[in-house]
């Protein structure tokens, strides 16, 4: 996915929900973000799921480049 090629996430326009759901969680596995704990929220429902993107390895990579 960080090769910037077709299909990569830099190449795309637009993004889905499902597209962007899959994307972070491809994030997650190449240890680039981390999956935060939910916020408590009065509303009824599964709580979102919030991510931290990893700055110091996001600017390593892109310098490796």
């Amino acid at each position: 996915m960080a090769d910037g090629g077709p299909g990569s996430w830099q190449s795309r326009k637009s993004f889905s929900p499902l597209r962007t759901l899959v994307d972070l969680r491809t994030l997650v596995e190449e240890g680039l973000a981390w999956p935060l704990p939910p916020n408590r929220t009065l509303q009824p429902g599964r709580p979102r799921q919030l991510y931290r993107l990893i700055v110091e390895k996001l600017d390593k990579d892109a310098a490796g480049k």
